[in-house]
C-alpha cells in the first residue's frame, strides 16, 4: 500500500490588538477575533475549510489572498452565505 498527503494546513487567527507574532502560539493570550483554517492541495487550490470570524474586513481577507499565492496556491475557494465562491490568485 502507498499513501501520498500533499496537503499544507495554514491557520490564520485574527487579532483585535497588536500582537508580538514572533511568540509561541500558547504565548499569544489575547482574544482574537476569527480564525480561518485554509488547505493547500497539489494542484494550487487554496480551500477556506473552516471560518469562524466576528468582522472579516477587505484588509484581512487580502492578507489570506496574498499569504495563499506566497505559498504557491493559484486558486481560492471559499464559502459565503452557502455559495461556493472561487477566486484565481
Amino acid at each position: 500500500m502507498a499513501v501520498h498527503i500533499h496537503e499544507y494546513l495554514i491557520q490564520v487567527r485574527f487579532y483585535e490588538d497588536s500582537v508580538d507574532v514572533n511568540k509561541p502560539l500558547y504565548e499569544m493570550t489575547k482574544n482574537y477575533k476569527g480564525i480561518v483554517s485554509i488547505l493547500i492541495d497539489e494542484f494550487g487550490i487554496a480551500r477556506a475549510s473552516h471560518a469562524i470570524i466576528d468582522r472579516l474586513t477587505r484588509k484581512d481577507f487580502l492578507f489570506i489572498l496574498n499569504y495563499c499565492r506566497t505559498k504557491g496556491a493559484i486558486k481560492f475557494t471559499y464559502k459565503h452565505r452557502n455559495l461556493e465562491r472561487e477566486i484565481n490568485l
